[in-house]
């Protein structure tokens, strides 16, 4: 399953199979942990919830944006 925004994709590159706690995407050489709410929203809906955020800071990139209308990249914020 992967996600994309401006021409970047992320994946799941592994959870802890049914009872999904924790997981990993994939951005390039970059990885980020996600946790249950997350990970169930990207594998069902191709999004990653806002709740997630504070994990994703320091992985996404400048302009990157996720197919959520409420959630942009902090970069971004200032430009609705």
């Amino acid at each position: 399953m992967q996600i994309t925004g401006n021409h970047q994709m992320a994946q799941i590159v592994r959870h802890n199979d049914e009872s999904v706690r924790q997981g990993y995407i994939r951005n390039g050489g970059k990885e980020a942990k996600l946790f249950t709410s997350a990970l169930k929203a990207f594998q069902c809906n191709n999004r990653i919830v806002m709740a997630q955020r504070k994990h994703l800071d320091d992985f996404l990139l400048d302009d990157w944006i996720v197919d959520v209308p409420s959630w942009k990249n902090s970069r971004n914020l200032e430009y609705p």
